[in-house]
């Protein structure tokens, strides 16, 4: 797949059942594997910081899922954070959502037991189910943008105060 390729939506089980993962992963430079120039599929490094290259606006369902990061820098063109994208990220503290993402979709942040702070962008419109559950958060702001907050807190039992933005 040649890194000048752009893809609108590539399927998440594309390469189950075949040896080519274990290719991608074994020929990434850093542990990460991105298809074409845009797709995030996953990353398998061991780095404690990891700063996404910026022609990123897609990520896979569980990309970064039992990643060792401690930080992870998002690129500012991602829209969307997908389904248990960071879960069981245990060594993760803090992470930014730049403004560019709309939706937290569910379990997105689920078993981070180390992360204790996530600055929101305020274009976020959209958290699903489950987001924090299982971490560190005790404070949240919610920008002027949030229109659905499915559930999103659930099982999150350390939070103690929520903000919202006074335009909301």
């Amino acid at each position: 797949i040649p890194a000048t390729a752009v893809f609108s939506y590539f399927g998440k089980d594309v390469f189950e059942g075949t040896q080519a993962m274990d290719y991608f992963i074994d020929n990434s430079e850093d542990g990460a594997v991105i298809f074409g120039k845009n797709i995030f599929f996953g990353y398998f490094g061991t780095a404690d910081t990891y700063v996404m290259p910026e022609d990123i606006d897609t990520l896979f369902d569980g990309c970064f899922e039992n990643a060792v990061c401690k930080e992870i820098i998002l690129s500012e063109k991602i829209i969307h954070i997908s389904e248990n994208c960071f879960k069981n990220c245990k060594n993760l503290k803090e992470i930014t959502v730049p403004d560019s993402v709309s939706r937290i979709e569910s379990g997105a942040f689920s078993g981070c037991t180390e992360l204790e702070k996530v600055n929101l962008g305020d274009k976020l419109c959209y958290l699903g189910m489950k987001v924090f559950e299982g971490t560190k958060i005790k404070d949240i702001y919610i920008g002027s943008e949030m229109l659905v907050l499915d559930g999103a807190f659930a099982g999150c039992d350390t939070l103690e105060n929520i903000t919202i933005n006074e335009n909301n």
